[in-house]
């Protein structure tokens, strides 16, 4: 049968295939060598047959014995059970050609080693097992292959593994001499690919003639010999072990034989022993295959392939495709349960995949499926099977068949689909890079395709909220594990993963989102809308705060004219999750315009769904006073609260009633909700403790005035006495002047009446240092006296910088300025102007320092410029400025576009900066680029401020948004610890401690001492060597004060559930837990000190939200005062029943005296004078100093009716004063200056720096 070679016969493949008859019909050509033509064909029974032809010469000797071999060889094999031998089913002979035909079958293995999804080792293990058991099948009946090789190897769409095309046709030997015969009967691919034994090549000197060669017989060796060529390239992804040249070189031995088979070195261990015996190129020490196929099963391969894998899919052979679906439904259980018990027994990277072919099996049985419900049946068994595989397998194996599931036609088996999606893409985790753009550009393209069928969009709508949290948690685990790469490899090295822009791909995501969830909303199926609407909290928190106001929004508002009063109710409830991410402004923006379409809904029950709505945003604060007065009226005018209206309806209104009550004033409650609520009451709602209260407030304003002693303070008056006694026995022993109590308005005589009353108490002006053994410095004691009042600033102050010469300040603002004003002039010059103002940074200037020489300054902008300018002037004799000159800019960057925070000089020609994206970098302003940058975590927060080592330079100190407080060493860049503010609030200021230990209060220290301002009014004293905390400074508020002192210090506190660990993070569930919370709570600005400065004296100057300066020496906690302080607000709760107007409260808050209207038209005035003392404690071990506020009330009708008038008159006068000279907003910065004497400046919200003496 062509053993001799001529010229091949030039015959068409359609016109061989034609002379077969009608029964098979050519469809597409298959390729082949040039022995034999394959083309692919269908069978009158709707098959699909491969048709091999060889086209007949004028040499073709008789075809007959070679047809009796090839039907002799399908009868032996034809009684197998489990058969993995597939001979040839039919030959056929003409005139011209002779025939073989044979079921068609998925693919080769040639062909699937080079397809992806690539093989799996477990799938390459599974074919091997079964070539191994095809071979032993074919040897046991005494038949031979002939020509074993990838090529010849088919395999189903769920890797059942054939035999075929056996060739007892082609010759046996081959000259070695005579490349013409291989490449003529075995060269079918043309890469010279040879997996022939070597015995079956003979040299020309043995004297063997063509006749013998073709007549030898095959053995089982060559076979063994060929299996090992294939399992050879199985293993190594289709690398071929031998080519023709390489296998005559490795029949001949020596040297090239042992380099021929280094190849084997990147074959799998487990099959790389066995490999390598069989390819050995003595026949004789070959095993028998059914050798190979023990050792395989025993040590070789997993022991359930055999077991489990193999009789499952046996069973399924004969049957078709529905009855599969119905055995492997229940089978699966079995399976399953045998496959995890293997799972255990074995390592767990080899069993990962043991669940593969249930997804394989399952996904080739889809699209051959015909009824609906097998089809979803087999998504089922898909979407359960994928749990119990490994990441690559969901994505790469599974996702592409359900994904293309949704394309069916059935809107049920879509259903399904969708499901199974959303289910499998839930359950990876851990997302290779190549994978990161799975939903952009796969999953949500391939959904958008879904048609607009009700039931399918009802399901899309309910799982599209979990998708997108999906798909953030992909692309935030990528993000992550880049950000820990690049913080973990050295510096300039590169990845070789893809680079993931987490910005682009998340704006790019949150699109594709957003268009979803606007065609559901807006579609025509209410059904879609009612599925959607429960998700709305989860969709809010991905979108964001602007897309969610500027995308989902819009769609939203459309809802309130809904048709279906279903949908309105289910909007209703649903959209209080959306309004803490639009704030106070914005829910009030939607409810006013529809508040009688909230209120006046025909459907009871809708309406009762839009009060509870009302509720619920008001008991979060997103409803202003005003709004909420505006609803309770809109209530009562609609008798909602009468006995005729619904009950759910009525018990709304009420709910509504008592969140208002909630969140108002009780003032707001008696004198404004009250007289609303009462008409429709029965009776007068009872309070036993309201009424008393308000009973007390009543008869305090109507009585003389007096002064109020807490019993709980007397407790504590002889200790405040014996303390007082005790510094003034110490004074005079040590021939010191006792510390004196100078008014803290104006600095005037301490001999003034007023006096006793203030409690601004302060050292006196000796200022010696009693410490023993330490270096004298002369402690510094602001006096309180206004110098200078500078306010050209137009908007807030926000940092305040000396010059190195110490001539100048600096004060950086947000209306993009900064200005230079003179230091020795504040005492002097009366009209108080700057020197110089610097505009050419565009942002608010965040921060500002002196940097390089003595006239240099460094400002950083919030749109992410640094500017290095210089200040010209010129200088008369002793180098003082004489008359300032101009402004030179000398550099200006933008490191990442973002914030600068915060700013420091580091070294004469190095900046360091903090950013609200890039964490802190080190800017070398000679090469003109960051030399370094220390990586923060998105976790851990921004960090918004920072301390440097003062002397050395060796570490760095910053805290976050977050209360994260990380120290670095600038030598090494690494960073050394890393702890949570007890508090969890954000760090506002920093500052380190230079006094010695002993005038701080403390006796040991393990490291360097800072300052950390975090919480509401309260300061922390942290050794930053062992992350505890060694003092704290903290103000009681007036009127809270015991209830305050009971608790202990936040940074003293237990770490508070939910706040950050500072390792072993789950980075990916916190980062979305802390946007759902972002969103959930409105941001506003914490109260507590934003300024603080330290003196090498001990004691340390703070400033913040309160807008007063205090003066704290924690070494003798009695000597800290207030250096200035607004006067307290006269409470609301104090002038209930009196006769005031409206705008009482609002004048009493503003500072000063409040006007209350009296008897026969006389004004009744009240003011509030502070007493502060200061007392040490100990927390835990802890030293605690606190400041106390007493008030003493001061009114003019108690002063007509025999009091003090004169000294009612001092006190108003006195609280007239420090409302004007204190700041009307926060203080934000403080600085000491040099001028005829140290001058301390405060920086403000308000847009203006004073200058205290």
């Amino acid at each position: 049968m062509g053993n001799q070679l001529t010229q091949p016969s030039r015959l068409a493949a359609a016109e061989a295939v034609a002379e077969l008859g009608g029964s098979v019909t050519y469809k597409d050509s298959l390729g082949g060598g040039r022995f034999f033509k394959s083309s692919l064909c269908v069978h009158d029974d709707g098959g699909l047959v491969v048709v091999k032809v060889y086209a007949k010469r004028s040499d073709t000797p008789e075809l007959r014995p070679y047809r009796e071999r090839l039907l002799g060889m399908r009868g032996a094999l034809a009684g197998l059970d489990d058969s993995h031998a597939w001979p040839v089913q039919r030959v056929y002979e003409s005139e011209r050609a002779a025939f073989l035909v044979r079921q068609y079958l998925h693919a080769n293995l040639a062909q699937r080693i080079t397809t992806r999804p690539f093989l799996t080792l477990i799938e390459k293990r599974w074919i091997a097992y079964q070539l191994l058991l095809a071979l032993a099948q074919c040897h046991e009946r005494s038949v031979c292959h002939g020509d074993i090789k990838a090529e010849n190897v088919a395999l189903t769409s769920w890797d059942w593994a054939f035999l075929v095309d056996f060739a007892p046709y082609k010759p046996t030997l081959l000259p070695a001499d005579n490349p013409a015969d291989f490449s003529f009967f075995f060269d079918t691919s043309g890469r010279r690919k040879c997996c022939l034994a070597p015995e079956r090549f003979y040299d020309p000197a043995a004297g063997i003639t063509p006749q013998q060669a073709a007549e030898a017989s095959l053995t089982p060796a060559m076979d063994v010999f060929s299996l090992g060529c294939v399992l050879a390239e199985l293993f190594l992804d289709g690398q071929p072990l031998f080519d023709y040249s390489r296998l005559l070189a490795y029949r001949l031995g020596g040297a090239a034989a042992a380099g021929t088979l280094a190849a084997l070195d990147k074959v799998h261990p487990s099959v790389r022993g066995m490999v390598a015996h069989m390819v050995q190129r003595d026949p004789a020490k070959r095993h028998s295959v059914q050798q190979y196929l023990q050792e395989a099963r025993t040590a070789a391969l997993p022991p359930w392939l055999a077991s489990t894998i193999h009789p499952f899919f046996a069973s399924m052979l004969h049957l078709d495709t529905d009855a599969r679906v119905v055995l492997a439904t229940q089978e699966y259980a079995h399976v399953k349960d045998q496959l995890l018990a293997a799972k255990v027994s074995c390592n767990s990277r080899q069993s990962s995949s043991n669940h593969y072919e249930d997804w394989q099996w399952a996904g080739s049985k889809h699209h051959r499926t015909a009824p609906a419900e097998y089809k979803a049946r087999v998504l089922r068994l898909l979407r359960d099977a994928a749990a119990h595989c490994d990441d690559e397998t969901r994505l790469q194996r599974v996702l592409p068949y359900l994904v293309a599931a949704t394309a069916e036609p059935l809107a049920a088996v879509k259903v399904v689909a969708l499901r199974a999606v959303v289910r499998v893409l839930a359950q990876v985790r851990g997302v290779p890079p190549s994978e990161a753009k799975v939903f952009n550009e796969y999953v949500l393209p391939s959904l958008s395709l879904l048609p607009s069928e009700a039931e399918l969009m009802v399901e899309y709508a309910s799982c599209i909220a979990e998708l997108a949290a999906t798909a953030q948690a992909f692309l935030e685990q990528l993000q992550c594990r880049r950000l820990q790469h690049a913080a973990s490899s050295p510096t300039g090295s590169t990845s070789s993963s893809p680079v993931l822009n987490y910005d682009e791909e998340m704006a790019h995501l949150r699109a594709g989102v957003e268009r979803v969830v606007h065609d559901l909303l807006v579609g025509p199926h209410p059904e879609t809308k009612l599925a959607l609407l429960p998700h709305l909290t989860q969709l809010a928190a991905f979108a964001g705060r602007r897309d969610t106001a500027d995308v989902l929004l819009p769609s939203l508002l459309t809802f309130f004219n809904s048709q279906s009063w279903q949908v309105r109710a289910a909007f209703y409830a649903a959209f209080v999750g959306v309004c803490p991410s639009l704030g106070p402004e914005g829910v009030a923006a939607i409810v006013l315009p529809f508040l009688d379409r909230l209120v006046g809904d025909p459907e009871p029950a809708v309406a009762a769904e839009a009060l509870g709505f009302l509720a619920s945003v008001a008991r979060r604060g997103l409803l202003r006073k005003r709004h909420l007065l505006l609803v309770a009226m809109r209530l009562c005018s609609r008798q909602m609260l009468g006995p005729g209206v619904a009950t759910p309806l009525r018990a709304a209104a009420i709910d509504f009633l008592a969140a208002a009550a909630g969140q108002l004033s009780e003032v707001d409650v008696y004198a404004q909700l009250l007289p609303l609520v009462l008409p429709h009451l029965a009776a007068e709602p009872l309070s036993l403790k309201a009424t008393l209260r308000c009973h007390r407030y009543l008869v305090m304003a109507l009585s003389p005035a007096r002064l109020l002693v807490d019993p709980r303070y007397l407790l504590h008056a002889s200790s405040y006495l014996s303390a007082a006694l005790e510094q003034s026995m110490v004074a005079q022993a040590a021939g010191l002047a006792g510390p004196t109590q100078p008014a803290a308005f104006d600095g005037g005589s301490v001999r003034d009446a007023m006096s006793a009353a203030l409690a601004a108490g302060m050292p006196g002006g000796s200022g010696t240092d009693g410490g023993m053994g330490s270096q004298h410095v002369a402690p510094w004691y602001p006096r309180g006296v206004l110098v200078a009042h500078l306010a050209e600033h137009r908007k807030c102050v926000n940092r305040l910088a000396v010059a190195g010469c110490g001539a100048f300040f600096v004060s950086a603002s947000s209306d993009e300025t900064v200005k230079v004003w003179d230091c020795r002039r504040l005492e002097k010059d009366v009209s108080f102007r700057s020197r110089l103002t610097y505009t050419a940074q565009t942002g608010r200037i965040t921060s500002v320092t002196a940097c390089q020489d003595s006239q240099s300054v460094a400002s950083g902008s919030a749109d992410g410029s640094i500017h290095v300018w210089r200040v010209e002037y010129a200088a008369r004799a002793g180098g003082a400025p004489e008359r300032y000159t101009g402004i030179i800019s000398c550099r200006q960057a933008t490191p990442d576009g973002s914030a600068v925070l915060d700013l420091a000089a580091w070294a004469p020609s190095m900046l360091i900066y903090s950013t609200q994206q890039g964490g802190l970098a080190a800017w070398d302003l000679r090469a003109g680029r960051d030399a370094w940058s220390l990586p923060a975590s998105p976790v851990a927060g921004v960090v918004e401020r920072f301390v440097l080592d003062p002397a050395a330079h060796n570490w760095l100190l910053g805290g976050s948004s977050r209360g994260q407080l990380s120290l670095w060493d600038l030598r090494f860049r690494l960073p050394v610890n890393s702890w949570q503010h007890p508090a969890g609030a954000p760090i506002t200021a920093l500052a380190q401690a230079s006094a010695p230990l002993h005038r701080l209060g403390l006796s040991a220290a393990a490291g360097p001492l800072v300052y950390v301002a975090a919480g509401e009014q309260e300061v922390g004293l942290w050794d930053i060597a062992d992350a505890k905390c060694r003092q704290v400074l903290r103000v009681l508020r007036p009127g809270n004060s015991e209830t305050v002192r009971r608790q202990a210090p936040a940074a003293l506190a237990p770490q508070a559930a939910g706040l950050l660990p500072s390792r072993g993070l789950d980075m990916m569930s916190r980062a979305r837990q802390l946007a759902i919370s972002e969103l959930q709570t409105p941001q506003r600005r914490r109260e507590g000190y934003r300024a603080l400065l330290p003196t090498a004296g001990g004691q340390l100057l703070t400033a913040g939200s309160d807008r007063a300066v205090r003066c704290w020496d924690s070494g003798r906690p009695q000597q800290s005062y207030v250096v200035c302080a607004p006067p307290p607000p006269i409470p609301t709760a104090q002038v209930v029943g009196t006769a005031a107007a409206p705008d009482t409260a609002a004048d009493a808050s503003a500072g000063g005296a409040p006007l209350l209207a009296g008897g026969e038209g006389s004004q009744v005035s009240l003011v509030d004078v502070p007493q502060y003392t200061y007392a040490s404690c100990s927390v835990h071990g802890v030293p605690v100093v606190e400041e106390s506020c007493t008030l003493q009330r001061s009114s003019s009708g108690a002063a007509a009716s025999g009091g003090d008038r004169e000294q009612h008159l001092a006190r108003v006068g006195w609280a007239e004063r420090a409302a004007a000279l204190c700041h009307q907003l926060a203080v934000t910065d403080l600085l000491r200056v040099e001028a005829s004497e140290p001058l301390l400046l405060s920086a403000a919200a308000d847009g203006v720096i004073k200058a205290w003496r």
